[in-house]
């Protein structure tokens, strides 16, 4: 006899991230920023991550922002997520994953306070009204496109 009571074990956090990631891209409509947090986790293991689902998207690209802890703070501020930086880290990548014209930017950002990490999403439209963001998207399709 099946159990029925047993619960469907709950998604890893990288299968949340790539959820998001695949709703930011299948969104019709202006999709604004959007955050997850996670505990438990550390950058570099969301950088792993992020960096294996880039490559599989763009095999041959490499991310294109890497940003100093005073740009990311100033983007940060831009879209309204008052986010702090971690003291060991001065440098952290902004991933992009573009697909045909669908692109969702993915921006990690350390909460010292809180000990979590804040995972922040934008869609093509945001990142054409944010000046860093539309500057770093421009800088990764001219890298795609000189392939």
């Amino acid at each position: 006899m099946n159990n029925n009571y047993e619960k469907e074990k709950p998604a890893s956090w990288g299968e949340v991230i790539d959820s998001r990631i695949e709703e930011t891209l299948n969104a019709e409509a202006q999709y604004s920023p959007s955050s997850l947090q996670f505990e438990d986790i550390s950058l570099a293991d969301i950088d792993k991550h992020m960096l294996e689902r880039f490559y599989a998207e763009f095999p041959s690209v490499v991310p294109s922002g890497i940003y100093s802890d005073a740009g990311l703070i100033s983007l940060a501020n831009n879209q309204g997520f008052h986010a702090e930086m971690p003291q060991n880290l001065k440098t952290q990548p902004l991933y992009f994953i573009l697909r045909g014209d669908k692109v969702a930017a993915f921006l990690p950002l350390e909460n010292i306070e809180e000990s979590r990490i804040d995972c922040y999403f934008f869609h093509k439209l945001n990142i054409q009204n944010d000046p860093i963001l539309r500057e770093k998207y421009l800088e990764l399709l001219y890298r795609l496109n000189k392939d």
